[in-house]
């Protein structure tokens, strides 16, 4: 329920990016590989991935079945303001701007809501509380489902009060019981993402786990020596692994408690390969989630995730069995 194909917005030396749409095609290949069926691509340059949804659903593109947000919502100098996201300051002046992105049907709405902060950095702006309510607003009467890229506890009860319907993140910390009984009794699904903080977290110690054979079968040989390498040294380098360690129980802590309070934990990963969907689910299970309820997590639930749970992610009359035989 959260990755971010590699490809629509790869970096080149001198800043800048370029498609490369042979590597994106053979990491949606490594998804199918992995086992996965399903993705939903949580930021990306547009007309990229939306193009790609295309062809699969036409049914010229081997791959797993593709959801896709698009473009993600922020505020002008916000969290991920960038070239590939929109940037609402005016509810009034930029309307124009959402009713076109929505009109290309985003398969769920991403939304940005953190202050960052980090290393220093002065806070960043988020949404003020009434333009955050009038665009969710705004997506829902377009048809359009809705999540949110939050961390914290104050973000999240924001976004319920803004009447977001899903999470792309397990809360890093300061989440309340009272904001957890609010996710279960909205049926509000979370994604997990426990992969994106522990892998940054672990490789600075421990970067073996690259080369399990599910990563060696679907990541280029290449891009496996970047990661275990220039990447590896640049998240020492920056102290990311060093800040996002304490981080790993915390996040471990709050999935489980949230998992038996009956908030409902869809598998997600942050990252953008299929082997990362494993170690997702190895990471839940070193959290405390049991091994049955982990299937339930990587299936049905993240058709809930996307309020698809009566056409997807079961195996019933009615709906769509996808079951790949190995």
């Amino acid at each position: 329920t959260h990755i971010h194909l590699q490809g629509g917005r790869s970096p080149q030396a001198g800043g800048g990016g370029r498609i490369d749409r042979e590597r994106a095609v053979r990491t949606l290949h490594g998804y199918l590989y992995s086992g996965v069926t399903s993705i939903v691509d949580q930021g990306n340059a547009a007309d990229f991935i939306f193009a790609l949804r295309a062809e699969a659903r036409a049914g010229t593109l081997l791959a797993p079945r593709i959801f896709a947000t698009g473009a993600n919502i922020t505020v002008p100098k916000g969290y991920g303001d960038n070239a590939f996201s929109i940037k609402v300051g005016d509810f009034a002046a930029d309307r124009p701007t959402l009713e076109a992105h929505f009109a290309r049907r985003p398969d769920i709405q991403k939304f940005l809501y953190g202050e960052l902060g980090t290393f220093g950095a002065p806070k960043a702006p988020v949404l003020a509380d009434d333009v955050y309510a009038a665009i969710v607003r705004l997506a829902k009467e377009s048809g359009i489902r809705t999540t949110v890229h939050v961390v914290d506890g104050m973000g999240a009860r924001k976004s319920l009060e803004a009447g977001i319907e899903a999470f792309s993140h397990t809360v890093r910390a300061g989440i309340n019981e009272d904001t957890v009984a609010l996710l279960r009794e909205r049926r509000v699904p979370v994604s997990s993402t426990l992969a994106v903080i522990t892998h940054i977290a672990r490789v600075a110690d421990n970067p073996e786990f690259l080369q399990g054979e599910l990563f060696k079968a679907t990541v280029e040989p290449e891009q496996l020596a970047e990661q275990a390498g220039a990447e590896r040294q640049r998240y020492i380098n920056s102290g990311m692994s060093a800040r996002f360690q304490p981080m790993v129980p915390q996040m471990f802590s709050t999935a489980r408690r949230m998992h038996e309070s009956g908030v409902i934990i869809a598998l997600g990963t942050d990252r953008t390969f299929g082997a990362s969907v494993h170690m997702e689910l190895e990471l839940l299970h070193e959290a405390g989630i049991p091994l049955a309820d982990l299937l339930r997590i990587a299936t049905l639930n993240g058709a809930i995730y996307l309020g698809l749970e009566r056409e997807l992610g079961s195996i019933e009359p009615g709906t769509r069995a996808d079951m790949l035989l190995l």
